[in-house]
């Protein structure tokens, strides 16, 4: 699945994608497999999976721009 970072705590560790679909999306650190969390910026394109979280659906396997 495609989205955009719509926000990112980079502090804490968490934010939100919004899927291509308009869907919200929890992301959490441990969910990047791909690319470096400190540079997350909003409004940058990510591939990802959503997968089951402790609290609801969340981003898994998430590679940050410059994907193939």
């Amino acid at each position: 699945m495609l989205g955009k970072i719509d926000s990112y705590e980079k502090n804490k560790g968490f934010g939100y994608i919004k899927s291509n679909y308009g869907e919200m999306v929890f992301l959490h650190i441990t969910g990047i497999i791909q690319g470096d969390p400190k540079t997350i910026e909003i409004g940058q394109e990510v591939q990802f999976v959503i997968a089951a979280g402790v609290k609801g659906p969340q981003a898994a396997k998430v590679k940050l721009s410059n994907f193939e």
